[in-house]
């Protein structure tokens, strides 16, 4: 408290009073008593002479000692901790001296105490106001602006004390806590540089910086600070949180790890448990991920976070069913984001749920209409249940809302050369690789349409485009898995089964549990006659996921060249019956099968026609639609569907040498036909002559 509180005051000429004491206050014994008490210094418990010196300044009240006995005993008051009757004094004293400075300074200072900021700032203000250069008082309202979240307040007052005194330290403190309230963070850092300067001892002030340090994305310097906090007081779990977070965000997950076990150590929580998570998760130590998200969820069992990065971490290991568990009760906590429901879609997809991907998805539009990437992920699983409509819809609208984006302009394109559309997929094609020339799958994806279409130079041309690509990034990252299958798959556009296998063998190395490397390393096993290594890596890929249906598909067709029919139709009987499966494909196979057999052929001709209700344009499906027809002996049909194929691809080998053999069997000339399909394709030409289709 201010100078009316000290013996040298109580001589001081006290401002105007609406009731001046009867007697100046100094020469009253009783007051001259209690200010002496006052004064004692105390080792300890000092509350004997605080009660002496209230008693005494009762005495020098009742004697007329006024206003400055008021005060005194205000402030023996408030050493007893008896606050209210300080403030009643002190408003007593104030209706005698109501423009006294520092009984308003003194009661300002009393509202602080017991947390009145607001009644704090008034006194204070009133203080200003009588006495503008009282820089005390503007620093003390400053604070009291602070606590009570008034903090562009604070910080006006806090310069004005420091325009005064520039070399004042709490000034810079104090303003440095209000800028960081305000999210000034960069001032705030300069404030408490400022202050540290000149007291480098404040271990609370480093953490403060730190604060600012990290907010403002200083990693490194908000390390150190909290570093400097750590080492002085090794229990302040607080100080190895934050640096565990500014060590995580510049990648020393290693040393965020050991900072969180600290704090573990010092104090087990929830929060500790899922940071050392999402570092572990960083490192690619998923087990001890999920072990920590367990281990926060076991402490707080509705830690939204901890659910949802335990999801991430079991979607990335492929624990779909789990992962969406994890989803479902974080989602019950706190409704989904729309980002939060793409994901949890990604997990439906991947566990071959479409249905409630969709859903998902279809939700997740619901709250960003514009989201390209909702509009792609859904499209593939529309393409997979056979929507072929919708999903050209939902790629179509996110190429327009993401122009720059050419997965879907890619997905939309193969889904249109699937369904014969063999233009409007080259128009795709052409378009992906203009955009993005260094994308090999786009190369690659063009050039087994230019196989399809008979244009082998231009295939060749695009396939050698996208192993150069791929090569060039192996050179780069020789450990890049997805580069080595993509090359691979490049390479089976190029017709090169042997580079097909060296390249997935390297990927299925660098990733062991991925399907897809094994179905196209046995793709090329199957082309060059290695049966059964083509069969071990189905086998291989049925292990790893059992309910993928390509899988199915790929053995069926395996089993039909190795003349194992029965069991080539039991794996397309399995492959239709996997939930995600696109049946067309499948049918498409099933109907040709049939139709090199003669077994089923009625059955055969609905699988061809069902299919061909969604795919119109499939030059395949009517491939297997003229056989079957040949095989009824429709020849007139097989006629016709087999000419409007060749009308659209004139270098069709199944095309041609079918319809060599319907003009044998109607007494027309079709040696030119199958010369130029035995040409083109001398292994199929065989295959149907050895079934009796060709003579």
């Amino acid at each position: 408290m201010k100078a009316l509180l000290l013996l040298a005051a109580l001589g001081t000429a006290p401002l105007p009073a609406t009731q001046p004491p009867d007697h100046p206050a100094r020469v009253i014994p009783a007051c001259q008593e209690a200010a002496e008490l006052l004064q004692r210094k105390h080792d300890g418990d000092g509350s004997a002479d605080y009660r002496a010196a209230k008693e005494a300044a009762s005495r020098c009240l009742d004697q007329g000692g006024g206003a400055d006995a008021l005060v005194v005993r205000a402030h023996a008051e408030q050493n007893l901790a008896d606050r209210d009757g300080a403030l009643a004094d002190l408003s007593a004293a104030l209706k005698l001296q109501p423009y006294s400075v520092s009984i308003h300074y003194d009661r300002g200072l009393l509202y602080l105490d017991v947390k009145d900021y607001d009644a704090a700032a008034a006194d204070l203000g009133t203080a200003i106001e009588l006495d503008p250069a009282d820089a005390d008082a503007v620093f003390e309202r400053g604070w009291a602006y602070q606590l009570g979240g008034r903090n562009a307040l604070a910080v006006q007052d806090f310069d004005r004390v420091l325009a005064s005194f520039p070399n004042y330290p709490p000034a810079y403190r104090l303003r440095g806590v209000s800028y960081a309230a305000l999210g000034q963070f960069d001032k705030a850092e300069a404030d408490y540089t400022a202050y540290l300067a000149a007291d480098p001892d404040d271990t609370d002030t480093f953490y403060n910086r730190g604060l600012a340090r990290e907010a403002l994305g200083n990693s490194k310097g908000a390390a150190v600070d909290f570093g400097i906090v750590a080492a002085r007081d090794g229990k302040d779990d607080g100080a190895l949180l934050h640096r565990a977070h500014a060590r995580e965000a510049m990648a020393d997950y290693k040393g965020a790890i050991d900072d969180l076990t600290a704090a573990i150590a010092l104090r087990p929580q929830a929060a500790a448990y899922n940071n050392r998570g999402t570092a572990y998760q960083q490192t690619g130590d998923l087990d001890a991920a999920i072990a920590d998200y367990t281990r926060a969820l076991a402490l707080s069992p509705n830690d939204r976070t901890a659910l949802y990065n335990r999801a991430l971490a079991q979607f990335r290991q492929r624990k779909y069913a789990l992962s969406i568990t994890d989803f479902d009760r974080a989602f019950a906590i706190t409704a989904p984001s729309a980002l939060d429901l793409r994901l949890r879609a990604y997990a439906h997809a991947a566990d071959h749920d479409c249905a409630h991907a969709i859903e998902d998805d279809t939700a997740s539009l619901a709250l960003e209409p514009d989201a390209a990437l909702s509009l792609l992920n859904r499209g593939v699983c529309y393409g997979n249940l056979g929507r072929s409509a919708d999903a050209l819809t939902d790629w179509d609208k996110a190429a327009t809302l993401a122009p720059n984006e050419m997965e879907p302009v890619v997905a939309a394109a193969d889904l249109r050369k699937t369904l014969g559309r063999y233009g409007e997929a080259m128009s795709g094609y052409d378009h992906a690789v203009a955009a993005q020339p260094d994308q090999g799958r786009w190369w690659s994806a063009r050039a087994r349409l230019k196989n399809e279409m008979g244009d082998a130079d231009g295939a060749r041309a695009d396939c050698t485009r996208a192993v150069a690509l791929y090569t060039d990034a192996l050179a780069k990252n020789p450990k890049d898995r997805l580069a080595y299958f993509h090359r691979g798959y490049a390479q089976m556009a190029c017709r090169e089964p042997d580079a097909v296998i060296a390249d997935e063998t390297q990927a299925i190395a660098l990733g062991p549990d991925y399907v897809s490397p094994y179905r196209e390393r046995a793709a090329a096993f199957r082309i060059l006659g290695r049966y059964d290594r083509a069969e071990a890596d189905l086998e291989t890929a049925m292990k790893i996921d059992p309910a993928d249906g390509e899988t199915y598909l790929q053995r069926a067709i395996l089993k039909a060249e190795e003349k194992d029919y029965g069991a080539a139709l039991d794996d397309l009987a399995r492959a239709l019956a996997q939930p995600d499966q696109n049946a067309s494909d499948v049918l498409d196979e099933r109907c040709w099968l049939r139709g090199l057999l003669a077994r089923d052929l009625a059955a055969a001709q609905t699988d061809c026609e069902s299919v061909l209700k969604d795919r119109p344009g499939s030059l395949s499906l009517r491939g297997s639609l003229a056989l079957v027809q040949l095989r009824l002996g429709r020849l007139d049909d097989a006629a016709r569907t087999l000419s409007a194929i060749l009308a659209e691809q004139p270098r069709r080998p199944e095309a041609l040498l079918l319809r060599g053999a319907v003009k044998q069997r109607l007494g027309q000339d079709g040696a030119a036909d199958l010369a130029q399909g035995a040409a083109l394709d001398p292994l199929l030409a065989a295959r149907l002559k050895s079934f009796g289709i060709l003579p």
